[in-house]
């Protein structure tokens, strides 16, 4: 259950709460238990607009050879994330926001701990050039 999330609110209910003036026309389904490797919602900025658009959840370093490294590049430590090799540039660079409305995160097989705040959001790296501070 590690990395899982909710994803459910619509793109113009997201749109309007980030100030995003492009939405991507395509439709995504409410997701109650987003894992990496599924498409979400995401705000990007480029040029000073920001967009709504779904990106692929998690992150593919430049030198991965699969794209399947992203399965497992989801999280990043904040003390580091400027010095890793996977975490630099895209930190530097291409920065967006993804929308959630609960974060889950396993602390053991038998434990779920759920972070609830709606809406709220997970800043992330992307593959496109991002201006988003």
């Amino acid at each position: 259950m590690c990395g899982r999330f909710v994803s459910a609110t619509p793109p113009d209910q997201i749109a309007q709460y980030f100030g995003a003036e492009e939405v991507s026309e395509a439709v995504l389904e409410p997701n109650w238990n987003v894992a990496p490797t599924t498409d979400v919602y995401t705000v990007l900025e480029s040029k000073g607009v920001r967009r709504l658009e779904p990106v692929h959840w998690g992150l593919v370093p430049f030198w991965a050879k699969d794209v399947k490294v992203g399965n497992r590049m989801i999280n990043a430590r904040v003390e580091t994330l400027a010095e890793k090799s996977a975490f630099k540039r895209p930190f530097e660079k291409r920065r967006c926001i993804i929308p959630v409305e609960r974060w889950n995160s396993a602390l053991s097989s038998t434990t779920i701990v759920a972070v609830i705040s709606s809406p709220c959001s997970i800043a992330r790296t992307t593959n496109t050039e991002s201006t988003l501070e």
